[in-house]
């Protein structure tokens, strides 16, 4: 288990080895859990106090919050999950906010997984797993859908696998709602999905701190593999106020994504206002349509600003553009710096369109091989400190099952301005390939990132 949970820290919150408190509630999934118990304890010597069976009910038993402004919450609701072991697995989990008569009901809410020894003293390390169980795939592994004015909806997700599902998280809000805030945290968690992997939906026209409202993601440390049932989905969509969303990894680590049938990210918003993003320690690839797509587009003609930071990303093998940027508005930009751009079906790095000049693209100690540089439709040399080599991945080039380096001799090695890694492994010391180890023992060194222990 990581020392430090990131996306907790990001909301203001303290996990304890062996929580207790009032928003709380448990569920087990090794036969000791029922749905007729209060899920007020992992286990009780009292009758019907205890852990549900079922993460359908510990969701069903949240409380609304008041639907306003969501500073005035009462904090947020936690379930706890038992961590799977062998062959079990939780099913889906669907709630729709909305009103009760005419007061509005929000949800602030944080799903916990992974939990183990939970009748001693519990300890987050291990991993919940969710699968549509009835087979069909057609389900969203957690779904929050529905609304009103100023039903927002916080959730958290982390230390979980959601795999065999339509969707693996699906948020989604009508934009006649008025502040019906999306605000969503995955942290440590992998998703295999037919269709999107995550999907937020609140595409509010209006000005986030008017009468719209953020539709915004912070995730670390997954693994997203998206597209896989033959039709459109995309391994982590917003159509809403994207604006201050960021997809990252912990020291150390790196986050992956691909779609495909799809973009690995697609963010577009509706309201005129500076929508930015930041990716850091992501590796994007094989996806069938862009790597990353970020757009202001309201109603196709008019583009607001767009501005996108990436540092340590490797953005491999897509079929469209690696980063792709939409936007007329001025002051619109692409930050990037020790990142890995290759073979990706378009253009490495394509910023604007022909015709406007709101654009401008600052990049150095990048690699961009077999792609290259646009900038409202003008072709951009390479920075001084750029290479436009073979990065030399791990058995090929692409970066799978994750992106790694193959040798001292890749050109990706080492960064000149930081003495790090260009690419995805920011922070992991330069390792000497061992002598006669070749690549095959390279793989045994175990640089694959190791989550949950």
């Amino acid at each position: 288990m990581k020392a430090v949970k990131w996306g907790a820290i990001a909301l203001g919150l303290v996990l304890l080895a062996s929580p207790a408190w009032a928003n709380s509630y448990y569920v087990r999934g090794d036969g000791s859990g029922s749905d007729t118990n209060d899920g007020s304890a992992w286990s009780s010597a009292t009758p019907g106090v205890g852990a549900f069976a079922t993460l359908q009910k510990a969701l069903d038993s949240i409380p609304w919050e008041a639907a306003n402004d969501p500073s005035l919450s009462s904090g947020a609701h936690t379930i706890y999950v038992q961590a799977s072991s062998g062959a079990q697995a939780y099913d889906v989990a669907k709630r729709t906010v909305g009103y009760t008569g005419s007061a509005g009901r929000a949800l602030d809410m944080e799903f916990q997984g992974g939990w183990t020894n939970v009748d001693v003293t519990a300890v987050q390390s291990g991993v919940s797993v969710i699968k549509d169980l009835d087979g069909g795939k057609d389900e969203s592994g957690i779904q929050i859908d529905g609304g009103g004015h100023y039903t927002w909806k916080r959730v958290v997700v982390n230390q979980f696998d959601i795999l065999d599902v339509k969707h693996g998280i699906n948020i989604d809000t009508p934009s006649s709602m008025d502040r019906a805030d999306v605000v969503v945290t995955v942290t440590d968690t992998d998703i295999v999905a037919q269709q999107w992997g995550v999907r937020l939906n609140y595409p509010k026209p209006y000005t986030s701190t008017g009468w719209g409202g953020p539709c915004q993601i912070t995730a670390q440390d997954v693994d997203i593999v998206a597209g896989q049932g033959g039709s459109t989905g995309d391994g982590i969509y917003i159509r809403g106020a994207w604006m201050g969303s960021s997809i990252g990894a912990s020291a150390g680590e790196f986050s992956t994504v691909t779609s495909a049938q799809g973009s690995g990210v697609w963010f577009s918003a509706v309201n005129n206002e500076t929508h930015d993003a930041t990716f850091e320690d992501l590796v994007v690839y094989n996806c069938s349509a862009e790597g990353i797509h970020l757009d202001a587009d309201r109603d196709g003609t008019n583009l607001y600003r767009v501005q996108g930071t990436l540092e340590n990303c490797t953005i491999a093998d897509n079929g469209g553009d690696g980063l792709e940027m939409a936007g007329r508005t001025s002051n619109s930009w692409a930050n990037v710096t020790d990142s890995i751009f290759a073979n990706n079906g378009g253009s490495g790095i394509d910023l604007g369109e022909s015709g406007y000049s709101n654009f401008t693209c600052t990049e150095n100690h990048n690699i961009l091989f077999g792609d290259d540089i646009v900038v409202c439709g003008t072709a951009q040399a390479l920075d001084a400190n750029d290479f436009a080599t073979d990065p030399l991945f791990y058995g090929g080039t692409a970066p799978y099952p994750y992106y790694r380096i193959a040798s001292t001799g890749s050109p990706a090695y080492l960064s000149d301005n930081d003495g790090l890694m260009r690419g995805a492994v920011q922070d992991v010391p330069p390792v000497p390939e061992p002598a006669g180890l070749g690549l095959v023992g390279l793989a045994l060194l175990g640089l694959k990132r190791k989550k949950r222990s």
